[in-house]
């Protein structure tokens, strides 16, 4: 008779040892008295679930700390089993089998020391992991000024890290988590923990927030995280920034418009002229606002050749009808230029750097 195992380096042997996925539901945590119990400080008390459906075998995360992961990547919901797979339940891989029983000799214990195993998960999963399932992440924001700078006219939200163990600024942060696949989760995160400090401010200004260029992959899914941003806080004035180089497909940018019109929720292009300059998405799908790149702005004052072509652009935004956004400023001669030119709003640490905003009592 065929049977299911996992096969690791149990009890710190420098041997393989298999254990018998019996009976199921196979639960697999720290706790004692469950089918598999791993005495690892990594491991959650109730980690992760081995199931049959359909008379397949699945496997499930039961929203550990570390994460369980299968042939490297994190599993989210239920992910189909197959023989040979590797699973990481935090930093502990198991290798899956279906074989006879009577291949099989010694099978272990289900009390079992981990001491490791040379299977190892890729360096900062299980923090990454660790980051996401604590939320810990916090929110700061920069101020947009209009022209005339008196006042402050909306705040762009910023993610940060919080985890003692991974960098606090978002850029490294998204390089790991696109390495591994996470990084619609970490952005989604992001936007969470901001609109509601955003909320939490009591400041009504529009708050213009960001999303991971992926996220147009799943375009229902964003419009749905968007939606019940709006429904949870009714009151925020939101814009939406999508990256100019996420902008290329027409069909994708009609359905964000109008799913945003129907929210009330305005739409920016971030890092306009960054790359190429998509005039045609612009024309079809004009935005509410449009973001100049912070490389179009830095020393302006110094490029006549600059200038002139966002002469051009700056009419074409004014005859669609967009506003216009500086991004990146940071002196007093940027800022005069740019004021020349007819930019309608203005954004840099020459106006201030991002904080974070205090709570409303």
């Amino acid at each position: 008779m065929k049977v299911w195992f996992l096969e690791g380096h149990i009890d710190g042997l420098t041997t393989t040892r298999k254990l018998a996925i019996d009976p199921l539901p196979f639960v697999i945590g720290r706790r004692s008295g469950l089918p598999l119990t791993i005495h690892s400080s990594n491991i959650s008390r109730i980690h992760a679930e081995i199931f049959k459906k359909n008379g397949c075998l699945f496997l499930k995360d039961l929203k550990s700390t570390n994460g369980s992961f299968l042939n490297r990547k994190p599993v989210q919901g239920e992910v189909l089993l197959k023989p040979g797979d590797i699973l990481h339940i935090a930093d502990i891989a198991l290798k899956l089998t279906f074989e006879s029983t009577a291949q099989v000799v010694g099978s272990a214990s289900t009390e079992l020391d981990i001491a490791g195993s040379t299977d190892k998960l890729p360096v900062g999963i299980l923090e990454l992991e660790s980051m996401l399932s604590s939320r810990s992440v916090t929110s700061v924001f920069q101020a947009i000024y209009p022209c005339d700078a008196d006042r402050i006219f909306a705040f762009e939200i910023l993610g940060r890290g919080t985890h003692d163990k991974l960098p606090k600024s978002p850029g490294p942060l998204f390089k790991m988590a696109e390495n591994f696949d996470r990084e619609i989760a970490l952005v989604e995160l992001f936007r969470e923990d901001g609109v509601k400090r955003a909320n939490a401010s009591g400041i009504r200004s529009p708050f213009f927030i960001n999303i991971h260029p992926r996220e147009l992959d799943q375009p229902d899914r964003l419009l749905a995280t968007i939606r019940a941003a709006c429904e949870a806080f009714p009151v925020l004035h939101l814009v939406l920034e999508i990256h100019e180089g996420a902008v290329t497909d027409l069909s994708v940018m009609k359905q964000m418009r109008r799913g945003l019109n129907q929210m009330g929720v305005g739409l920016a292009y971030d890092d306009f002229g960054a790359g190429q300059t998509r005039l045609l998405e612009l024309s079809e799908v004009p935005p509410d606002y449009l973001k100049f790149d912070i490389r179009l702005i830095r020393n302006i004052d110094l490029s006549p050749a600059r200038k002139e072509m966002l002469v051009f652009l700056l009419q074409l935004s004014k005859n669609l009808k967009i506003k216009t956004l500086a991004e990146g400023i940071s002196n007093e001669r940027e800022a005069e230029v740019c004021r020349t030119l007819g930019f309608d709003f203005f954004q840099g640490f020459y106006y201030g750097r991002p904080v974070s905003l205090p709570t409303q009592n």
